[in-house]
């Protein structure tokens, strides 16, 4: 009696819905806490919307955001927050640029050698 043995799936052919599925919950946290929030807030920009009251208040139009625009502290506010941004990323994305370079080529007596096995 012969027997047969079914045929495999080429590698790397996958379950076609494993990559979305493992995306799905990062996707889901990420419209609920971060776009869900932003696209409220900008709405709220168009009402005078108060944490003390429920709702969202009377409707306010471009006003909230004309007197935004037009403060010198909200102007200042963010050229601080601009000039934070880029003295504290700048440094630290160079510093672990080097810090993850240096154990691989950066050798001292005490750094072991690698093996070459195979």
């Amino acid at each position: 009696m012969a027997t047969t043995t079914a045929p495999t799936k080429a590698p790397g052919r996958g379950d076609r819905w494993a990559g979305p599925g493992m995306l799905l919950p990062f996707a889901l946290f990420y419209l609920v806490f971060l776009v869900g929030p932003l696209i409220y807030t900008v709405i709220a920009g168009f009402f005078d919307a108060s944490l003390l009251k429920k709702g969202l208040g009377d409707f306010a139009g471009l006003s909230n955001y004309t007197a935004v625009l037009g403060d010198d502290e909200f102007w200042r506010t963010l050229k601080n927050t601009l000039w934070f941004t880029v003295l504290t990323t700048v440094p630290l994305v160079l510093l672990s640029l080097v810090l993850s370079y240096s154990p691989t080529r950066i050798r001292t007596p005490s750094t072991p050698r690698p093996s070459r096995s195979a």
